[in-house]
């Protein structure tokens, strides 16, 4: 059967004089008006698929008798290549090509003209030394997709061809190998052609294209999976019997990663139909009270939040990411304790867990209870508890931790209490970096010097044994990042005297100086680059995992310019400071361009395009407050106690308190 095009359905009269037909019954209104006989309509369905298998069968007969008619001209017998053999340089003389069609060759003819390629032409005459192939040719094969994988063979396929003489070429079809030698032949280069070489020269099986259910899912296994990360999806049994809208939502995120790092024709609205559908589905299946429970709803859930931050473009796709949030939540609560049963249900609680409580630390929410309240069921239920516990311990601290910034934002507690509150869940924190270590030895690290490299922060690197154990101790760093700024917060908000408050405040500064450090050194471990230390198998997933700890380093390091980065545009000059406040600039402007260059890093290379649209509404949120800054110290008189004051001002605005939350959330 062959696809004819769709034809025209119009009346023979229309389409013979090339006029829109209005195909009305029982006769069309151009035939009415000019009062012609209106012989009815075409079947159109019958004429887009005939069946074209006698002129078919025909043409390989006649193929078949030129075949033969060859060989019995050639003393000589072909040569064959083991099935999935590799060949090198040295096993032939000439360019393996796609051949035109064996009617096309003349054996008998001393000469034959060869046909003429789009790109350009190469043509081998009988007695020649060396196949002349334009410059064009090897341009486009450069040029082609195709060569990232194998251009080193098609490379030495050109050259030596061009050096050798033409002796003897491999089987590419049924003609012999006289009818090569003595006959010319030409290159057509299209996609179809290149792929044959890439065939015969690395010895690929010739196998059916693959479909892009099979790319994406491909993609997403290979770069998204890996053990301590996502390894249910390794389980056959699992894979196989999915439901069909996680299933959607793998292609649809294995899809979008895939254009991200190297962008295909149609490969973005296929994967936002997939999105689409992925989405439908999931409604459907939330409505019904066996499915909603089941572990693939969930998954579903995650996978299409991961797809937002992966395609992330607007403001729009970090509230839908918060809107996955939420329905996750929701979903969690609904599925209660009896999804610790499976270890798929297990391991998405813990995961989803601690988007929940960045999330809600993040807007200062109060946690859903039943995160803390199932703890004791998780633990029963959990097999490997001594190297999963210090996880859980942590989620707890972070909860306490989330329903105190909870209860001063609604002013439910007075600051003095707070600040106890505070000082109690900090050393909670400390409390637990040393327990973690001490309980298992897989969640120790240690340092590690690398050579210097633009994705290495001073050549320092961490050494972990695992995921996700460098996650969750960058998660820790994230959380005591936001304790100390709350407690610096309370600090200055309490009746203490100005030596207290000052030895509280720079406790909290050099706490996050030292976490924003120890992030940095963990970031290439997430990011591919700590070799020959530990390396995450599946970067893009632990890059993903690594926006917000990088998010908050950068504040941090944003944190440190203070006065020092506005007076650049202002009166006063880096040389004016001393040389340890100079020093101590320079370090914090490289730390923070280092760090958003990490966010642009995997925006546009690894291909999650969240990290873009955080680094931008970083830059945005530090040029908006750089403008407020500097029109009022303009105000000021230089060395006033007004001046000094307003650098602590300067230090809250750079730190995010008057309002980054709300830019980068697209609030107002």
């Amino acid at each position: 059967m062959v696809y004819r095009g769709k034809p025209s359905a119009g009346c023979e009269n229309c389409r013979k004089a090339k006029k829109r037909c209005t195909l009305e019954q029982p006769a069309c209104t151009r035939c009415v008006k000019l009062k012609k006989e209106c012989v009815g309509y075409r079947d159109t369905t019958q004429l887009q698929i005939q069946d074209e298998t006698q002129s078919v069968l025909l043409k390989v007969e006649k193929r078949k008798k030129k075949a033969t008619q060859g060989a019995s001209t050639a003393p000589s017998q072909p040569v064959s290549r083991p099935r999935g053999a590799i060949w090198k340089v040295t096993d032939f003389n000439a360019v393996p090509m796609t051949i035109t069609s064996p009617t096309m060759l003349d054996t008998t003819s001393p000469t034959t003209q060869a046909s003429t390629s789009p790109i350009g032409q190469t043509s081998i005459q009988p007695g020649s030394d060396q196949p002349k192939i334009l410059e064009s040719d090897l341009q486009y094969i450069n040029s082609h997709p195709l060569f990232n994988m194998y251009g080193s063979a098609l490379l030495e396929l050109f050259t030596e061809s061009k050096s050798q003489q033409l002796k003897s070429l491999p089987e590419l079809g049924t003609l012999p190998i006289n009818a090569y030698r003595d006959s010319a032949y030409a290159i057509n280069f299209n996609m179809s052609n290149v792929y044959t070489l890439m065939q015969w020269a690395t010895g690929m099986p010739k196998s059916p294209k693959m479909l892009p259910d099979d790319v994406a899912i491909n993609m997403f296994l290979n770069c998204c999976t890996a053990d301590g990360q996502w390894s249910y999806f390794h389980q056959q049994d699992y894979m196989q019997g999915r439901d069909s809208c996680l299933d959607l939502a793998i292609k649809a995120c294995g899809m979008a990663a895939l254009n991200n790092v190297r962008p295909l024709l149609g490969a973005r609205e296929w994967s936002r139909s997939m999105y689409t559908k992925a989405i439908r589905l999931l409604n459907d299946a939330l409505k019904d009270p066996k499915r909603n429970k089941h572990d693939d709803c969930l998954v579903a859930v995650t996978m299409l939040g991961f797809y937002e931050n992966i395609t992330c473009d607007s403001m729009q796709s970090i509230k839908s990411w918060k809107a996955h949030i939420e329905g996750a939540t929701q979903l969690l609560k609904l599925r209660g304790p009896t999804q610790f049963n499976t270890l798929v249900g297990r391991l998405l609680f813990r995961e989803l867990r601690a988007q929940i409580m960045i999330a809600c630390l993040w807007d200062d929410r109060r946690p859903p209870d039943f995160l803390c309240d199932w703890q004791r069921e998780l633990a029963q239920k959990s097999t490997s508890l001594v190297f999963i516990g210090p996880t859980d311990t942590l989620m707890d601290i972070s909860h306490e931790f989330a329903i105190l910034r909870n209860a001063i934002k609604l002013k439910k507690i007075s600051h003095d209490e707070a600040l106890v509150q505070s000082n109690d869940i900090e050393a909670k924190l400390r409390q637990w970096a040393a327990d973690a270590c001490s309980q298992d030895e897989r969640w120790k690290y240690h340092e590690a010097r690398v050579d210097d490299s633009l994705h290495v922060w001073e050549g320092k690197v961490y050494a972990y044994s695992c995921l996700p154990i460098p996650n969750v101790w960058n998660l820790y760093r994230s959380i005591r990042i936001l304790a100390t700024r709350t407690h610096e917060l309370l600090a200055r908000s309490v009746s203490q005297t100005a030596d207290e408050e000052r030895m509280q405040i720079m406790y909290s500064r050099s706490i996050r100086r030292q976490m924003t450090d120890e992030i940095c050194a963990t970031v290439p471990c997430l990011l591919g680059h700590a070799a020959p230390a530990f390396c995450s198998p599946c970067v893009l997933v632990t890059a993903y995992s690594s926006i917000w700890p990088i998010f908050f380093a950068a504040t941090c390091a944003l944190e440190r310019l203070g006065m020092n980065m506005w007076e650049q545009d202002g009166k006063s000059d880096i040389s004016s400071h001393s040389g340890v406040k100079a020093s101590a600039f320079s370090s914090a402007a490289a730390q923070s361009a280092w760090l958003l260059g990490r966010l642009d890093y995997i925006s546009r290379v690894i291909g999650v395009k969240w990290a873009e649209n955080i680094a931008g509404s970083l830059r945005e949120a530090i040029k908006v407050h750089k403008e407020k800054a500097m029109a009022y110290h303009a105000t000021l008189t230089p060395g006033s106690p007004a001046e000094l004051e307003y650098i602590s001002i300067a230090g809250e605005i750079i730190r995010g308190v008057m309002g980054w939350r709300q830019q980068l959330s697209g609030e107002t």
